[in-house]
């Protein structure tokens, strides 16, 4: 009998492999580009100005992969984040999935969308702000939230 995987579990199999990769197996542009970094912890501030991302979207990425709501991160961790960042885009839809479902029941609501992208619009610098409450329900409509009151990943 063949069995077949969701894309999530599929998705779910190659994160885990990204994160419990050792240091040694990561690819040598991930170690050289951050030879430069110490060995010491590092800021969720620091990693996001690395990263070229967010704080908020760092600290949810980093709360969704480690269940942890740390405000620093070691070398190896910034390493796999940059993996994790550049992984297939299964494994991005999955953590962008996780990133929405804050409080991990395994769906996203119009709630948390719409809490996500108001606080991640707010701090573009290139967004008018005033257009907030015309952008929501885009989204929501894209996402099929204004149909329904959750959806799973699937």
């Amino acid at each position: 009998m063949q069995r077949t995987i969701t894309n999530r579990q599929r998705a779910e199999i190659q994160l885990e492999g990204i994160l419990n990769d050792p240091e040694v197996s990561l690819p040598i542009f991930t170690r050289r580009t951050s030879n430069h970094l110490s060995d010491d912890k590092m800021s969720i501030e620091a990693a996001s100005k690395l990263l070229n991302t967010q704080p908020f979207i760092l600290e949810r990425l980093v709360n969704a992969i480690y269940n942890s709501n740390t405000n620093e991160l070691d070398k190896i961790e910034v390493q796999k984040l940059t993996r994790v960042l550049n992984g297939t885009m299964d494994v991005r839809a999955l953590l962008f999935f996780m990133m929405l479902d804050e409080n991990s029941d395994g769906y996203i609501t119009n709630n948390e969308l719409s809490e996500f992208y108001e606080k991640y619009l707010k701090n573009l610098k290139t967004f008018d702000n005033n257009r907030l409450q015309e952008v929501i329900p885009v989204l929501l409509h894209k996402f099929h939230l204004d149909q329904v009151k959750k959806k799973n990943l699937e």
